[in-house]
């Protein structure tokens, strides 16, 4: 049909008349963090659904995994050390799966960031920037945005992974599960806080250094995992810091030390954004 159409058209034409004028959309318009909130409206959503869909499917295939590794306990060993469980296997492979949320979240934080590099390098900002709004005002909104939806997905996949497990019979307390969902926000915060710091004073290597943090990070608690490595080389990593068992109670301690670094960092960042020049791509 397509072949047949393309024959009876002009080229660079469509087979359907298209309209030459567009109708204006001036919803979310008022403000930079309106626009902030339009622009990233429907890639937000799309991060929720993934983390929902990956946090529903681990829990959902928790008991299946375990009777698969009734007879491979090396692996069972692996799984209770990334669950942070190792009473209850089942608890260890659910705990598993938030890891991969940690991975889902401190990606999405780094793609926003690179949405807010994206805006200056095609000169979006400059075009927010002639009206009366603060620069730092401007990037220390975006990043109170991008923290608020790192703690909402977050949330939302704790609570899809409760919700599932609840209907499989599996006993998870919800108060404990949501604790544990906001105690993971502590590594997404520091990586934030940390491609803040870098976007305040060398933008073009903002992103490429969150990336190596959580590349870094993940390599190691991989080979952490399966191997005894010296205690300050698996410090180095991220993971060293979060609990991901549901059942456990959070380190609340080592959060609030992961929260006040990457503020000090952004903090920082947002400083050092208002006195450096405009840079393009």
């Amino acid at each position: 049909i397509g072949t047949y159409l393309s024959r009876k058209r002009d080229l660079g034409e469509g087979a359907i008349n298209e309209s030459t004028t567009v109708r204006s959309h001036l919803l979310l318009l008022g403000s930079p963090m309106k626009l902030a909130l339009r622009q990233n409206v429907w890639t937000f959503i799309s991060w929720i659904a993934s983390s929902i869909f990956l946090s529903a499917l681990m829990a959902s295939l928790a008991k299946i995994a375990v009777e698969a590794l009734a007879e491979s306990p090396s692996l069972r060993t692996i799984i209770a050390s990334f669950g942070g469980e190792s009473n209850n296997i089942i608890i260890a492979f659910i705990g598993s799966g938030m890891v991969f949320t940690v991975m889902v979240l401190l990606v999405m934080v780094t793609m926003y960031v690179a949405g807010i590099r994206n805006d200056e390098a095609k000169g979006y900002l400059e075009t927010i920037l002639v009206h009366p709004v603060r620069r730092n005002i401007w990037l220390a909104n975006r990043t109170l945005l991008i923290a608020l939806m790192s703690l909402f997905v977050s949330l939302s996949s704790c609570l899809t992974t409760w919700a599932v497990a609840h209907i499989q019979g599996i006993e998870i307390d919800l108060n404990d599960i949501l604790l544990v969902g906001i105690s993971l926000t502590g590594t997404t915060l520091f990586v934030l806080g940390l491609g803040v710091l870098f976007y305040g004073i060398a933008p073009r290597v903002a992103v490429v250094s969150m990336y190596i943090v959580i590349i870094w990070s993940f390599l190691i608690d991989m080979l952490q995992s399966a191997m005894n490595l010296n205690d300050t080389v698996a410090k180095t990593s991220l993971f060293h810091y979060i609990s991901t068992s549901p059942t456990a109670s959070p380190n609340w301690q080592t959060f609030a030390c992961l929260v006040l670094l990457g503020a000090v960092m952004a903090t920082f960042g947002i400083v050092l954004f208002n006195r450096r020049d405009i840079t393009a791509a």
